[in-house]
């Protein structure tokens, strides 16, 4: 069992990284006969890293986690959001996805639930930020909230080079641009620009945190 774990959790010549759809199966069963926590995590954590890169089908996740959704559930859930991301071309047409669909009924409900219920959440957040702390020291706080604000609208229009739906891609690729933009640093007090990019970051991971709520899980 020792050797399994430290091939899971090897910083180098990682061999999930290349591994088969059924190994990360095999080794999630073995993570829940033994009791291990720490090799599930680890286990789903790096299939996950495989599906966000496209390398995976996320269909038998999404199989597995159905069948074990109380200690799955992250794995599920964010496996539900690599299909509808897949899936955008017929949703945004407003096309069926069941036909010729390898998931159940109720699984296409979770797949449109999420679709639905992100897509609210997209329009809300388009134009409108989260809000950020005050900087220690910013005695023009409206000007850098006012900046801010016309800079997140562009770079939100910006992040639309794949699918609208992919919250969690849009909002990567907003943090990148965001802290890359050379403006920036001249139109906003140094600290507000630092906590205006962590509540993005902080706005992704919550709703990573949060997808099984988006799918109905």
């Amino acid at each position: 069992m020792e050797g399994v774990r430290s091939a899971v959790n090897a910083t180098q010549n990682r061999p999930l990284r290349f591994a088969s759809t059924d190994t990360f199966v095999r080794l999630l069963k073995v993570a829940f006969i033994c009791e291990d926590d720490a090799l599930s995590h680890s286990v789903q954590s790096q299939w996950l890293c495989r599906l966000f890169r496209g390398e995976l089908s996320p269909l038998p996740a999404i199989e597995m986690g159905s069948r074990e959704p109380s200690r799955l559930e992250h794995l599920l859930s964010h496996a539900y959001y690599v299909h509808m991301v897949g899936l955008d071309p017929l949703l945004s047409a407003g096309q069926s996805i069941e036909v010729r669909s390898p998931l159940s009924k109720i699984q296409n409900v979770h797949v449109l639930c999420g679709y639905y219920s992100l897509s609210t959440f997209i329009a809300k957040i388009r134009e409108c930020p989260p809000p950020f702390r005050r900087g220690r020291g910013c005695t023009s706080h409206d000007d850098c909230e006012r900046v801010w604000t016309a800079r997140w609208g562009v770079a939100m229009k910006n992040s639309l080079v794949g699918p609208e739906v992919d919250i969690l891609g849009r909002l990567r690729s907003v943090v990148l641009e965001l802290g890359r933009n050379q403006s920036l640093p001249l139109a906003m007090f140094r600290h507000c620009r630092m906590n205006a990019l962590g509540s993005v970051t902080k706005l992704r991971e919550t709703i990573s945190k949060q997808l099984n709520h988006h799918f109905d899980l």
